[in-house]
Order: C-alpha cells, then sequence, then structure tokens
C-alpha cells in the first residue's frame, strides 16, 4: 500500500510546529520543529509515507486554537499509532 502524507508547518509561540497527516487527516507525526526530515524520521522506516508534499492539514486549525486558549481543541485530532502489539496496548 502506498501512503502520502501531507506535511504542514504551523507557527506557534513555542516556534514552529509540524504535522504530518495522511491524506484522510490522521495525524501520522507531529511535534515542534522546522525539519521536515526530522518528523518523518519519528516514524519507524516500515510505517513511513512514501510520498511528502507540503499542503494544509485539518490538525493545524486545532493547533491554532489551541494557542488561542481552547485547550481541548487537539482531543479531537485523529492520530494514527504505530508500534507493536504491545506497545499499542499500553
Amino acid at each position: 500500500m502506498t501512503l502520502t502524507a501531507v506535511l504542514q508547518f504551523v507557527d506557534t509561540p513555542d516556534g514552529p510546529f509540524a504535522i504530518l497527516a495522511a491524506d484522510d487527516g490522521a495525524v501520522l507525526s507531529s511535534g515542534w520543529t522546522d525539519s521536515a526530515e526530522r518528523i518523518v524520521e519519528r516514524i519507524r522506516p516500515s510505517h513511513r509515507p512514501d510520498d511528502v508534499r507540503s499542503g494544509t492539514t485539518d490538525a493545524a486549525s486545532a493547533v491554532r486554537d489551541y494557542y488561542a486558549g481552547d485547550l481541548a481543541a487537539i482531543d479531537a485530532v485523529p492520530v494514527r499509532q504505530f508500534g507493536t502489539a504491545g506497545q499499542l496496548a499500553g
């Protein structure tokens, strides 16, 4: 299966925040960095997207809303977790 991802950087008071999301909007990786390479490298190689393109993500509005004071805004952001069965079980 080919996975295409969208990468967006959001300016925040804490610095640039990167969001890497699948086409369905689920966040694959995110964090405070201005490096596309670093945000992709957070994903295990076998789960990394085949193609990464710049664009907009649904999660970016939640990040902006969070910084505007709506701390619950990020609760509804879909994420896709990767790991072993044990890691995913918690």
